[in-house]
């Protein structure tokens, strides 16, 4: 994987979707045990690193193609300190 670029505001990864208006966080997505990045303003997901403009689903739309609601799901283990770490995918 490629060192990815992130632009951060206040020490905080900004969301390239929302133009700055979100965060990302990491999260783990349950039942699923799925890891997503994810805006808490606009809820955009990337599920993995390569965090851009172009690549991102809608949370509602990955929830359901997964076969859940938004009512069947939970993010647990939030973390907007993950891109300090050198494993960035767990």
């Amino acid at each position: 994987m490629s060192q990815a670029k992130f632009i951060l505001i206040n020490g905080k990864v900004i969301c390239p979707r929302c133009d700055g208006n979100g965060i990302i966080y990491r999260a783990t997505l349950l039942p699923s045990s799925e890891k997503i990045f994810i805006c808490d303003e606009c809820e955009a997901i990337w599920l993995n690193t390569d965090i851009n403009k172009s690549n991102f689903k809608d949370f509602t739309t990955h929830i359901r193609s997964l076969g859940y609601s938004y009512n069947q799901v939970e993010l647990s283990n939030i973390n907007y300190d993950w891109y300090k770490t050198s494993d960035k995918t767990s």
